[in-house]
């Protein structure tokens, strides 16, 4: 609460402690690697899922569309509940990792990757990739060389806010973190905890200003290769 006692805690010194902290330094690094693998991931698995659904003639692919908006239904702490059962079952070592939080935010952010991804490639007409096609090229060509690079501004895009929101996610990186995995939502409610108020507040003003600054970056940069993010 405002007190005497609360602005005495105002401090440089907070800043130092905050950035001499080996556990924060550690989430920060966990945090950019969690939320750029999920980001690039749920990317590229929506825009396969796209892909199918928009250019292919399978009758069921509408089901494979609406599978996608099924993370929408649950909560984060439900999903991160689901996802921690799931790999404690499944012999696949990602649990007490980061990737185990990589495997939870790709579903659970899949949704708005996909709807960027399918906007993108409907206005993309179906003619550029038979041309290419009758022209010899592969799928993975056409793919690389026509697709991915017109659908580049909606790929961005879902890109750039899946990375921001993961960064701050707490209710799945609550759930799945475990001793040296912890991320900065994680550190911070710890902090909180903690009482630890002087560093958690220099800390949190840090990565605020960090991830605005960085959000500039993305918005000038689409401004300057006219991407409409």
């Amino acid at each position: 609460m405002p007190s005497v006692e609360a602005l005495g805690q105002l401090s440089f010194a907070n800043y130092a402690l905050a950035f001499n902290d080996p556990k924060i330094i550690r989430s920060t690094v966990n945090s950019l690697l969690v939320s750029i693998s999920s980001a690039s991931g749920a990317v590229a698995v929506a825009f396969v899922v796209a892909w199918i659904v928009a250019r292919t003639s399978i009758s069921l692919r509408w089901m494979l569309d609406r599978l996608t908006m099924v993370p929408l239904v649950f909560p984060g702490i439900v999903l991160g509940v689901a996802i921690l059962q799931m790999y404690l079952i499944l012999p696949v070592p990602v649990y007490g990792t980061v990737w185990i939080m990589v495997a939870a935010f790709v579903p659970r952010y899949l949704p708005y990757a996909m709807r960027c991804s399918h906007a993108g490639l409907l206005g993309i007409h179906k003619e550029l990739e038979e041309s290419a096609t009758a022209s010899g090229a592969t799928w993975g060509q056409v793919a690389r060389n026509i697709i991915v690079p017109l659908m580049m501004p909606a790929l961005f895009a879902g890109w750039i806010y899946i990375f921001l929101v993961t960064v701050r996610e707490l209710s799945v990186s609550l759930l799945l973190y475990s001793p040296g995995s912890e991320v900065i939502s994680v550190v911070m409610w710890e902090l909180w905890q903690n009482g630890a108020v002087g560093t958690l507040s220099a800390y949190a003003l840090t990565i605020s200003a960090a991830m605005a600054l960085l959000a500039m970056i993305f918005y000038r940069t689409s401004r300057r290769y006219g991407l409409n993010v």
